[in-house]
């Protein structure tokens, strides 16, 4: 996910990158293609992003979409943004998405 040496490229973000629009006050959300890595492996890098201390006060959510091409949706939450996030997110799978996304 964090590959410096794909700086140039349109399909890598950096932490850097992450950690600026973080620390500019937004909530980040990134998705991520799903390798042939299990469940876990994708919740780890999440844990570790914010374990790092580039985001202060953060909290995560996950979304996995699970037809066709398998992803991730990974949000690095601001703490005033926590409420709107989460019931976004739940109200989504109330409805008929929940059959293309599940927490992760």
């Amino acid at each position: 996910m964090f590959c410096s040496f794909y700086r140039v490229s349109k399909h890598y973000v950096l932490q850097s990158e992450l950690a600026g629009y973080y620390a500019q006050g937004s909530t980040v959300v990134y998705y991520q293609h799903k390798a042939r890595r299990k469940d876990p492996f994708y919740a780890r890098q999440l844990e570790e992003l914010l374990g790092g201390g580039d985001f202060p006060d953060a909290t995560d959510q996950a979304l996995k979409f699970e037809k066709v091409s398998q992803r991730y949706y990974m949000f690095v939450i601001q703490p005033r943004y926590k409420e709107v996030v989460d019931r976004c997110v739940s109200d989504l799978l109330s409805t008929a998405w929940y059959k293309h996304f599940r927490l992760l």
